[in-house]
């Protein structure tokens, strides 16, 4: 846990400290070293690498949120970016998948892949 100020930081704070500051963020590397430590310490607990905690940890809030999985579209909303430039991150959406920390499920919608985070992981968190 990362220790602020005499508190522990647990790994639902630091979920919620990131989606909340990457909002608008466009995920540039400015941004992204203002929670450096909350990505930092969410990737080592997960095991995956800090953009890896940064989806995980978006796709997590706006699925609380929503109460439905999230398709990428959402995500790019989120940070206020264009869906063809994070479309360069989909690799590591896939990772996460094989990690078994995000699950893909279809968006009824408008047939677009979406993602999900399982109650066993959400439950750890």
């Amino acid at each position: 846990m990362i220790n602020t100020n005499n508190n522990q930081t647990t790994v639902l704070d630091a979920v919620i400290k990131i989606y909340e500051n990457l909002e608008g963020s466009k995920l540039c590397e400015e941004q992204m070293n203002k929670v450096g430590e909350e990505l930092k310490f969410v990737a080592e607990y997960l095991e995956c690498s800090p953009i890896q905690a940064a989806l995980f940890s978006i796709i997590f809030a706006i699925q609380n949120r929503e109460g439905q999985a999230v398709n990428f579209a959402k995500v790019a909303e989120h940070v206020k970016e264009s869906f063809l430039y994070l479309i360069k991150y989909k690799k590591d959406i896939n990772d996460l998948i094989q990690k078994n920390l995000v699950i893909l499920a279809s968006d009824d919608d408008d047939d677009d892949s979406a993602y999900k985070i399982s109650k066993r992981i959400t439950d750890c968190i």
